[in-house]
């Protein structure tokens, strides 16, 4: 079986999570498109639809069970960051790979592009 790691550093509720083997993500509710971008993928932003509530399940770190549900915004960065463990990039989930665009500072909001 293999190892497989899932951090979160939140600044709110979670102060610092770590989910250790058999990292399982649940989708609650509906789905939702919203701009995503990827450090792996510098300045680049695209449409993504993501999950709006999921609960991931695993455990910490001293191998006691675990279970947090996001929603939202943090849901959507939960499933960018659990999608890392299989080697998926937000630019391969976009809607549209071709409208996956260069995000400069100053760009206008999409509605004004």
């Amino acid at each position: 079986s293999t190892l497989e790691t899932f951090v979160n550093k939140d600044r709110t509720d979670i102060d610092y999570s770590v989910f250790l083997e058999s990292v399982e993500l649940e989708e609650n509710d509906g789905e939702e498109e919203g701009d995503e971008g990827c450090l792996s993928v510098p300045e680049m932003v695209g449409k993504v639809v993501r999950p709006t509530k999921i609960t991931i399940k695993g455990l910490d770190r001293d191998g006691k069970p675990q279970e947090h549900t996001f929603e939202d915004f943090r849901a959507r960065v939960m499933c960018h960051e659990y999608d890392h463990l299989d080697g998926i990039l937000a630019v391969m989930r976009a809607i549209d790979r071709k409208s996956y665009v260069m995000n400069w500072p100053g760009m206008p909001p999409e509605g004004e592009r």
